[in-house]
C-alpha cells in the first residue's frame, strides 16, 4: 500500500516555523497535514526534559538541510551524521555518559530536508513490540544541521510526532521488520508498504 502521507511531514513544517534553542522564533502558518500524533503523558516537555541522568532511553530526531554540505553524507553515510549528533549533545550536556551505543531506527529524504532518527540508552527495544504507542514514550531531543548545527526546542507536539512516525514506521513495515528503515520521498518517489501490521490485525478480525 501506499502511504497516506508522509511520516514526519508534520514535524517537518513544525520545525520550520519552531523556536530554535539558540535562535529566534521564525512566523510561518504552514498547518501540519500528517497523522495526528497521540499524545504521550509519559514523555516529558522541552530541553529540560533531555538534561536529565542518562541512562533514561532518550530519541534523538536529526533534521539535515539541503544547504549543509552534510547533505549527501546524511543520506549515504548517516552514521557519521549521528556520531556528529551524539557528540554534539555531549557537548551540551544532554547526554551525560558515553555508556551507550546509538540505535539507529530511520532515515526520510525529502527534496530539502533529510531526518534521521536514533535512540540512546534504550536497552528495552524490541522490534516485535515497537508498533505499540506505550513503547514510544521517549523523551526527544532535535538538532538541526544546516549552515551551523543547532539544538532544538523539543515541543510536546515534536515529542510525540518524533515518537509517532517510529511507531508508525514498525507498523508499516510488517511483522518481523528491523530498523533502520529507509524512507525516501525525492525525486518524485512515492513510498509503498505491501504488509503493514495492521492488515494482519484487521484480517484477523474479519474471520
Amino acid at each position: 500500500m501506499e502511504a497516506a502521507a508522509s511520516l514526519f511531514l508534520a514535524l517537518y513544517y513544525h520545525w520550520e516555523h519552531s523556536q530554535i534553542a539558540s535562535k529566534k522564533p521564525t512566523k510561518g502558518r504552514h498547518q501540519p497535514t500528517f497523522l495526528a500524533a497521540k499524545k504521550s503523558a509519559g514523555a516529558p516537555s522541552g530541553l529540560a526534559g533531555m538534561a536529565q541522568a542518562n541512562p533514561t532511553p532518550i530519541r534523538v530526531a536529526v533534521a539535515v538541510s539541503s544547504k549543509s554540505p552534510h547533505w549527501t553524507t546524511a543520506w549515504e553515510h548517516p552514521d557519521e551524521i549521528i556520531q556528529m549528533a551524539t557528540k554534539y549533545l555531549r557537548e551540551k550536556d544532554i547526554i551525560k555518559t558515553d555508556d551507550s551505543t546509538p540505535f539507529f531506527l530511520a532515515k526520510e529524504r525529502y527534496a530539502t530536508r533529510i531526518m534521521l532518527v536514533f535512540d540512546l540508552f534504550h536497552e528495552s527495544y524490541d522490534s516485535e513490540s515497537a508498533h505499540v504507542a506505550e513503547q514510544n514514550k521517549l523523551s526527544v531531543s532535535m538538532v538541526s544541521l544546516s549552515t551551523e548545527i543547532v539544538l532544538v526546542n523539543t515541543t510536546r507536539y515534536i515529542q510525540d510526532e518524533v515518537n509517532e512516525s517510529i511507531r508508525l514506521l514498525h507498523d508499516l513495515h510488517g511483522f518481523g521488520s528491523r530498523p533502520p528503515f529507509t524512507v525516501d520521498h525525492a525525486h518524485g518517489n512515492i513510498p509503498t508498504y505491501p504488509n503493514p501490521r495492521w492488515c494482519r490485525y484487521l484480517g484477523a478480525e474479519n474471520k
